[in-house]
């Protein structure tokens, strides 16, 4: 009686494992990406923002003044990662702020992900007060 070897073949394994850890890779990458352009979008909104709501804040500030500055900081940067940019501005006596909102860009294959975006800035308004 001999000793029998049972060899096990492998041929093939590679590719099933290929088919299974590349989709997970490939979406793993996609969303990191657009991770990234929702990142620099949000940063662009909250830099618009306090633009605006600096302008907003001025002694003789306004918050169309706020508005405007916010929407002419966004032109100035030419972002394209911010899509419908909205801009709003409120300003009572004592605070003024600004909003924007607005959607990051889509990378059109992961359609799933939240792009809404939001930013406010708020400060108090400049005043002349006497001591």
């Amino acid at each position: 009686m001999g000793i029998r070897t049972h060899v096990r073949n492998d041929r093939g394994s590679m590719s099933i494992g290929l088919v299974i850890v590349l989709p997970i890779l490939m979406l793993a990458l996609g969303a990191s990406a657009q991770y990234f352009v929702k990142a620099d979008a949000e940063r662009t909104a909250e830099s618009a923002a306090e633009e605006g709501a600096a302008a907003a804040r001025r002694f003789d500030g306004s918050a169309e003044a706020g508005q405007s500055q916010a929407y002419d900081f966004l032109h100035s940067v030419d972002n394209a990662s911010l899509e419908n940019v909205q801009v709003s501005a409120t300003r009572s006596g004592t605070e003024a702020s600004v909003t924007v909102t607005g959607t990051a860009e889509s990378l059109g294959w992961l359609p799933f992900l939240d792009r809404d975006i939001s930013e406010t800035s708020t400060g108090p308004v400049e005043r002349y007060t006497t001591d």
